[in-house]
């Protein structure tokens, strides 16, 4: 869950499914690991997204995971 509502216009080229356009979305994040921060590089595909008042769900398929 993402707390932002204004990304539904970046995301509609993004799914799977009727749109034959579709492209992998790349994920930068940045996760803490006892004391560590760790960088990641996640790749997946878009299979939803639920839209709130609040917050943007996105369902995904991961397609890759790297390390950085």
């Amino acid at each position: 869950m993402i707390g932002r509502t204004d990304l539904a216009p970046y995301l509609t080229g993004k799914m799977l499914g009727p749109n034959t356009e579709f492209e992998v979305l790349k994920i930068d994040a940045t996760v803490t690991r006892g004391s560590t921060l760790h960088r990641l590089m996640i790749a997946a595909h878009l299979t939803n997204s639920i839209q709130t008042s609040n917050s943007t769900e996105l369902g995904m398929v991961i397609v890759g995971l790297e390390s950085a």
